[in-house]
């Protein structure tokens, strides 16, 4: 029965002695670190892959816009041509300007998302891809 008590008496030292809650306080701060880490590192991915598919997306749509309206746009630019002879160029850049403004409307929520995401990111700008082309656009 000795024997007994005098293992209980170990195992209770190991379990409750300073020296195990050291460990145990320090595996726990350990572990929580690694959690915390691991969770900010799933965000930035979220983030990241958020924007990969908002670039993507963008320019795919822009390539396939542009590649579908081409004719469209061909014609549109003989038209004006033809215009431009007959009417005043003033008539011409109002409705240039009005489609701009109205194709500027309904933009701000999706960029509010995109600045935050690439804020959490620390990105600055976006990719080349996805700047406007001023030498290459036909209209």
């Amino acid at each position: 029965m000795n024997k007994l008590k005098d293992q209980f008496a170990r195992v209770g030292r190991l379990l409750f002695g300073t020296e195990t809650r050291e460990i145990f306080v320090a595996a726990t701060q350990r572990l929580l670190a690694i959690v915390g880490e691991t969770l900010r590192l799933g965000w930035m991915l979220f983030c990241l892959t958020f924007l990969i598919f908002i670039w993507g997306g963008a320019a795919t749509r822009r390539a396939v816009d542009a590649i579908a309206t081409l004719p469209e746009r061909l014609a549109e630019r003989a038209e004006r041509a033809e215009l431009a002879k007959r009417q005043p160029k003033e008539k011409i850049d109002l409705m240039a300007s009005t489609k701009q403004a109205l194709s500027a409307v309904g933009t701000n929520g999706a960029a509010i998302a995109i600045a935050k995401a690439k804020s959490q990111l620390g990105i600055d700008a976006d990719p080349a891809i996805l700047k406007p082309d001023t030498d290459q656009n036909v209209s």
